[in-house]
């Protein structure tokens, strides 16, 4: 059984269950915590440089030739 809750937040995590701030509690055998993706690009960006990021090139996806991928290895991850 999936059960979710909108228009609150977590209060507290316990061993077993969720505290949402409304007073409510859930029971959770697990818990997502779905924070979204974006570019690794813009990451290392932000993080180093924008300089750096633009020599490491496109981060993520599998083979060669694409911009900036130095590498002869079909099939496998680039710049990672």
């Amino acid at each position: 059984m999936t059960t979710a809750a909108s228009g609150v937040d977590i209060e507290r995590i316990n061993p077993r269950s969720v505290t949402l701030t409304d007073g409510s509690e859930l029971p959770a055998d697990l818990i997502v915590y779905a924070t979204g993706y974006g570019s690794m690009n813009g990451w290392a960006a932000r993080i180093i440089s924008q300089e750096v990021a633009d020599k490491v090139g496109k981060c993520w996806g599998l083979g060669s030739d694409t911009t900036k991928d130095p590498g002869p290895w079909e099939g496998e991850l680039r710049n990672m």
